[in-house]
């Protein structure tokens, strides 16, 4: 299985490297932080769904305000490559949801191509930066 996701990542990095857009433009992303905010990416569009004190476990955490923040072809294929780079790196993957791990889904055509949760790294810090850059 991870032979088959490391496979499937070069395919997608080699279709946003040679600007082949159609099947990329298809792709949606969703990410869930570790405070359960959850970012939903589209070749258009940044879709930021924070959670509310009532839904936080501490009854007190906010994430802010929703927005919807469009975005140019040359930032989702910035996002693209921050998410399959988190997709090919086993190291960062865990089997079942824990403290402090993210969640990362990529879809294309409405059917799931992976799902990964993932612990704390640089590489997820890089996209979380990119992704709070967007909703400030």
């Amino acid at each position: 299985m991870k032979q088959l996701l490391s496979l499937y990542g070069c395919v997608l990095m080699l279709f946003v490297l040679t600007g082949c857009g159609d099947r990329v433009d298809k792709m949606i992303y969703f990410y869930t932080d570790q405070n359960n905010n959850t970012y939903t990416i589209s070749s258009s569009e940044v879709r930021y769904d924070p959670i509310t004190p009532k839904e936080s476990s501490s009854g007190v955490y906010s994430g802010g305000e929703k927005a919807v923040i469009p975005i140019t072809q040359k930032t989702f294929r910035k996002i693209v490559q921050l998410a399959e780079t988190l997709q090919q790196d086993t190291l960062s993957h865990i089997d079942r949801r824990e403290m402090r791990t993210a969640i990362l889904l990529a879809e294309s055509n409405g059917k799931d191509i992976s799902r990964v949760i993932l612990l704390p790294s640089e590489k997820r810090s890089a996209l979380e930066k990119l992704l709070e850059e967007l909703v400030d």
